[in-house]
């Protein structure tokens, strides 16, 4: 997908690379980290399974969605997101979407999600949206 001008708050996706996976564990793990706390295991094992349950979800993305777009959402150069979107001529499919915790809870997911998904659809004239 093309890079998105900068938008709502600065935000713009660029694609995923091998050189994110560090990110993209990072953001995996604050994702998860709450149910973590559960757990009463040492961080060492916490860690390893985290790990273990990323790396078996980045397969199964690849598996079942091998042409989907993986972007980072980036506001200015700092990578505060991923969205993952499967699309044909029939569907569009938001696989996943994440935000690292200092970035929600602020209707800044929201809204740049919903000017996304219709530029998505092709629909950003019908609803007054500009890119």
């Amino acid at each position: 997908m093309e890079r998105l001008q900068e938008g709502l708050a600065g935000i713009t996706l660029r694609p995923a690379t091998p050189d994110d996976d560090t990110f993209q564990l990072e953001l995996y793990t604050a994702i998860r980290l709450d149910e973590f706390g559960l757990i009463d295991w040492n961080e060492d094992q916490k860690q390893a399974l985290i790990k273990m349950q990323f790396n078996a979800r980045q397969l199964q993305y690849r598996y079942r969605h091998p042409h989907a777009d993986d972007n980072l959402i980036v506001r200015g150069s700092q990578p505060i997101g991923r969205i993952l979107v499967d699309r044909n001529e029939k569907q569009i499919v938001l696989v996943d979407i994440g935000l690292l915790p200092d970035h929600r809870n602020a209707a800044l997911g929201r809204d740049w999600f919903n000017r996304y998904w219709m530029k998505l659809r092709g629909q950003e004239s019908q609803f007054g949206c500009t890119w």
